[in-house]
């Protein structure tokens, strides 16, 4: 199950706002894992974020 479009072009919009703070790629990335290994118990992307 992949990462869902919307959540991806959001994603992509906050990390290019902040590309001025290193910190902020660890952030994306660490959510990035945390959603890849999470989205298995969920039916859709909206259970997700309310988790």
């Amino acid at each position: 199950m992949g990462i869902p479009t919307r959540i991806m072009a959001e994603i992509e919009e906050i990390s290019t706002r902040r590309v001025n703070h290193p910190q902020t790629n660890g952030k994306i990335e660490r959510f990035y894992e945390t959603l890849e290994t999470k989205m298995k118990y969920f039916d859709s992307i909206d259970e997700f974020i309310v988790y």
